[in-house]
């Protein structure tokens, strides 16, 4: 969390014409960048820079997706935000016995299937919107 102007906007750039961000866990104890998440989840122009470049705008397109053992806590009012956020918990343990180290080479033989699915999903979800589910960060 960084606020004010300490908080440089390159990794903003960076979600410019992107289509899904990934982040990978956040520190223990973490609290959300507010005005950052209302940033990046409205419809509104955001400004980034390269380092050392020019200031440029753009409109974000990403869904960011935040892997997390730990849901990083709210400050102030959240009211506005809870419709912008969607919380998927991944409730299932896995045991040693069944963690799959060839994971990539697997789904990289059953990559023509997945596609398929994806397609297929793609298409029913514009023909009828998906429900959202009623889980939410707290």
């Amino acid at each position: 969390k960084q606020k004010g102007s300490k908080a440089h906007t390159c990794m903003l750039i960076a979600l410019k014409g992107t289509r899904l961000a990934y982040a990978n866990e956040v520190e223990n104890a973490s609290v959300w960048n507010e005005s950052r998440l209302k940033e990046l989840s409205s419809e509104e122009m955001i400004s980034g820079r390269k380092m050392y470049g020019s200031k440029e705008s753009f409109k974000s397109s990403a869904k960011i997706f935040l892997a997390v053992n730990e849901y990083p806590r709210f400050e102030g009012n959240i009211s506005p935000l809870k419709r912008r956020i969607w919380a998927i918990p991944f409730n299932v343990p896995v045991h040693e016995m069944d963690v799959q180290y060839d994971m990539k080479e697997q789904l990289l033989k059953e990559s023509e299937g997945i596609l398929n699915l994806l397609v297929q999903y793609a298409i029913k979800s514009y023909k009828e919107k998906p429900s959202k589910p009623r889980l939410l960060v707290t």
